[in-house]
């Protein structure tokens, strides 16, 4: 899904910068596509998952699919295997 380019902008600063902008996008996609949201092996850690995480809420707000606050993700299986998380991740 393409967002405007105000929305855009906005993403990318939520995300800390375009690679994980890019990289919510990719998992938005996957996840609408699959129902699940499968991170194992990225190597990913606590902050890199804060980031995806507010990401991913930003842009089920813009995409018009969270139309209230407290919807759940369209999600059936989360797979965070194989990331470097300490116990506050």
């Amino acid at each position: 899904p393409q967002v405007r380019m105000a929305e855009r902008d906005a993403l990318v600063k939520i995300c800390g910068g375009e690679d994980m902008a890019a990289r919510v996008e990719r998992v938005w996609e996957e996840m609408m596509e699959k129902k699940r949201i499968d991170l194992s092996g990225q190597r990913m850690t606590d902050e890199d998952f804060g980031f995806l995480l507010k990401g991913l809420h930003m842009f089920s707000r813009t995409s018009g699919y969270q139309t209230e606050r407290i919807k759940p993700f369209p999600i059936t299986e989360l797979d965070f295997s194989g990331n470097d998380l300490t116990c506050k991740g």
